[in-house]
């Protein structure tokens, strides 16, 4: 009978590819309700604030941080590091907005909201992943408060085409 840790189907592919041992890290730790997000890890080992990126990226120390004009040019630079370091990476403005927006559509520039199958839904807070007409208390909150003009403008648009 298999051990608990082969019966993991992520584990008998660690077994099956041969995987190298990592120290530390047993397969019988890997079972159905255990789950190494490799991607989270990175984002918690590598700061993703912009000054870190930019010196992974550049090796240099970003000068001027925070100033709007200097944060400018070290997002271009990053965005140039990225293209040349990842040849496979789009080109093209359109191709690199699909990648960027992946399965769901963006409504607003601030990112606020986002669109999957026709319906529009909220991408950050208590009402995360909830549609945004079934929120309205929500919706007149954030028309309310300090967000982006462009997002208020897409929230009074769809609760234009609700009331229609």
């Amino acid at each position: 009978m298999p051990s608990k840790a082969t019966s993991s189907p992520l584990a008998r592919v660690f077994l099956k590819i041969n995987a190298p041992a990592v120290p530390g890290i047993s397969l019988s730790l890997i079972s159905v309700r255990r789950f190494l997000d490799v991607l989270k890890i990175e984002r918690n080992v590598n700061s993703h604030r912009l000054e870190a990126t930019y010196k992974r990226s550049t090796s240099q120390s970003l000068d001027g941080a925070h100033d709007a004009l200097s944060d400018i040019r070290a997002t271009v630079t990053i965005f140039e590091k990225q293209l040349e370091q990842n040849p496979n990476l789009p080109t093209s403005i359109p191709d690199l907005e699909e990648l960027c927006r992946g399965d769901n559509g963006r409504v607003d520039f601030a990112g606020k909201l986002y669109e999957k199958e026709g319906l529009v839904y909220w991408s950050f807070g208590k009402h995360k992943d909830q549609l945004v007409t079934e929120t309205r208390e929500y919706v007149h909150w954030v028309l309310g408060s300090d967000f982006p003009h462009e997002t208020k403008k897409q929230l009074r648009r769809l609760l234009d085409m609700a009331n229609s």
